[in-house]
């Protein structure tokens, strides 16, 4: 996130910052793994613009359910331009057999798509 933050954000932009969290698994409530999702991900975004002195109107969203439909619906919902995300850096083969989520949105967006490897 910081590299995007420092290469595409200006002052006055817009930016949604979006965690996705997997559907709860055993005893663990979407609410708790969100709360806990959106309270670091504010705490990020709040750090950026400190250390970057960017004033962007940020705003912060956790959603449930699979990574690369919540992005691409999150990106339609706000009139992204964009999307910026981070890439795992899984191996060609385990980005195959498993399924690369930069790869589908890369492939499903008619947005430009920008892939930092995390």
């Amino acid at each position: 996130m910081r590299w995007a933050f420092e290469n595409l954000v200006n002052d006055g932009d817009s930016v949604t910052a979006l965690t996705v969290v997997k559907k709860p698994v055993d005893n663990i409530s979407p609410l708790d793994d969100g709360d806990m999702a959106l309270t670091m991900l504010q705490g990020l975004t709040r750090k950026l613009q400190a250390s970057t002195g960017i004033n962007a109107r940020i705003h912060c969203s956790v959603v449930g359910g699979d990574a690369r439909e919540a992005i691409l619906e999150t990106a339609e919902e706000v009139q992204a331009t964009m999307i910026a995300m981070g890439s795992r850096g899984r191996s060609q083969i385990a980005g195959m057999l498993m399924g690369s989520v930069s790869d589908y949105i890369t492939h499903h967006s008619d947005l430009p798509v920008t892939i930092v490897k995390c």
